[in-house]
C-alpha cells in the first residue's frame, strides 16, 4: 500500500533543532545516528530531512535522513536513514504496527514524491522475534545487494557491577585486576581537550597496526561540539605517569550504550588501560540508566584482536548478533536496477582514485 492506516499522518522537515532533541528523548531506540548534530556535520543542513509520524495527534516515530545526489544519474538522489527510524517509544509497548507505518511514512515521501531511493538501515538485530523481515518486505525494501549484515555483541547491564564482573570471561576479569594494579589515572567528561587526547591515541594505534585514519574519527568531534549536554559522548583517558595509556569513546543516548571508538597506545598494550576504562563507561552507562551496550561490531576473521577484547568483556554467554541488513525502496524495478548501476561504477571509480593516491604514495 501507498497510504497510512487511519489515524496516522507524518510531518516533513518543520521541527526546530530544540524539538527534535526533545522528540529524540521519548524514543528508546533513540541514538546518536539520528541525532541533529550528526544530520548536520555529516550532510549539512540543506541535506538533512526529519520526518514525524503521529497517530491520532500522538507521537508514535521519527526519523531523520540524509540526503545525497549521486553522480552521473542525471539528478537521482538516496535518502539514507541511519538506525531508523525510532519506533520505540518509552513507557509503551513495542508496536510492529508503527514500525510498518514509519516505512510507509518514508515511501511516501522520498520514494514516491520525490523519486528517491530509501536506503534504511534498522537498528534491529536478527534474534527479533518479531516479523521485521516480512513488514520490510510487503512495504516493498529489498536487501541491499552486496550488503553483508554486521555481527556485534549485546551485554545486559540491568545487573549489578559485581554480578556484571562475575561475567566476564577470566582472562578478561584477570587483565582487568592487572589493570586497576596498576594504579591509572582515569579522566573522563565530554571535553574538547579529552577529545585531543583520544586522537593522540588513535592516531598512535593507526601507526601501529597500519590502519588508515578515517575521517569519520575527526566528524564525531564536530558532532560532539554539536550535542546538547546531555546527549554528548562520553570520553574516557587512562594515564600512568601522565603517560597516554588507553582512550575510549561511548555514546548512552536512549536504551542502549554504544561503544564508538577506541584507542590503545603502545605503552598501554602493557598497562591494560584499555580494560579499565571500558569497566568505567560500564559504571557511567549504568549511572545514566542504559539498559544494554552494543559493543558495535564484530570480526572474528579480519580483526581477531578486537573481537577477542569485545567478546572478553560480552562475558561468559555473550549475545552474538548480526544486524537484519540494509534495505532499499525505489518506485520499480527499471529505477532500482539504474540506481544499482550508478552506484557501481561510483564505487569502483572511488576504489580506483584510492588506489592511484595509495600508488603515487607510496612512490614519492
Amino acid at each position: 500500500m501507498n497510504e497510512l492506516a487511519p489515524g496516522y499522518e507524518y510531518h516533513i522537515d518543520d521541527v526546530s533543532e530544540a524539538a527534535w532533541y526533545e522528540t529524540l528523548g521519548q524514543f528508546e531506540d533513540a541514538n546518536i545516528y539520528q541525532t541533529w548534530a550528526y544530520g548536520k556535520v555529516r550532510r549539512g543542513e540543506s541535506n538533512t530531512s526529519r520526518l514525524i509520524l503521529k497517530k491520532n495527534g500522538r507521537l508514535v516515530a521519527c526519523a531523520q535522513s540524509l540526503l545525497a545526489r549521486l553522480p552521473l544519474s542525471g539528478g537521482k538522489a538516496v535518502a539514507f536513514v541511519r538506525w531508523g527510524p525510532l519506533w520505540q517509544r518509552v513507557g509503551f509497548e513495542r508496536d510492529t504496527e508503527i514500525f510498518r507505518q514509519a516505512l510507509r511514512a518514508l515511501k511516501v515521501e522520498y520514494t514516491l514524491g520525490r523519486g528517491y531511493l530509501v536506503r534504511l538501515f534498522p537498528i534491529l538485530y536478527d534474534n527479533e522475534p518479531e516479523p521485521f523481515r516480512t513488514i520490510l518486505s510487503e512495504e516493498g525494501f529489498s536487501a541491499t545487494p552486496g550488503h553483508k549484515p554486521q555481527r556485534t555483541l549485546l551485554l545486559d547491564l540491568t545487573p549489578s557491577m559485581e554480578d556484571l564482573r562475575k561475567g566476564f570471561k577470566h582472562k578478561w576479569r584477570n587483565s582487568l585486576n592487572r589493570a586497576e594494579r596498576k594504579e591509572h589515572t582515569v579522566l573522563e567528561g565530554v571535553s574538547d581537550e579529552l577529545f585531543t587526547e583520544f586522537l593522540l591515541a588513535y592516531g598512535e594505534m593507526c601507526g601501529r597496526k597500519k590502519l588508515r585514519s578515517t575521517t569519520e574519527v575527526e566528524e564525531f568531534r564536530f558532532i560532539q561540539h554539536d550535542l546538547p549536554d546531555p546527549y554528548k559522548m562520553r570520553i574516557m583517558v587512562a594515564k600512568m605517569s601522565d603517560e597516554l595509556s588507553a582512550a575510549a569513546i561511548c555514546s548512552g543516548i536512549g536504551n542502549t550504550g554504544i561503544y564508538l571508538l577506541g584507542a590503545t597506545t603502545n605503552p598501554g598494550m602493557k598497562t591494560k588501560g584499555s580494560f579499565i576504562l571500558q569497566w568505567k563507561m560500564l559504571e557511567w552507562l549504568k549511572s545514566v540508566d542504559v539498559g544494554s551496550y552494543n559493543l558495535n561490531g564484530i570480526n572474528p576473521e579480519t580483526n581477531p584482536g578486537t573481537y577477542t577484547f569485545k567478546a572478553g568483556l560480552a562475558g561468559k554467554e555473550p549475545v552474538d548478533v548480526s544486524y537484519l541488513g540494509q534495505y532499499d525502496n525505489c518506485k520499480n524495478n527499471f529505477e532500482k536496477l539504474l540506481y544499482r548501476v550508478v552506484e557501481w561504477i561510483w564505487r569502483g571509480y572511488l576504489k580506483w582514485k584510492f588506489s592511484i593516491r595509495r600508488f603515487l604514495k607510496k612512490s614519492y
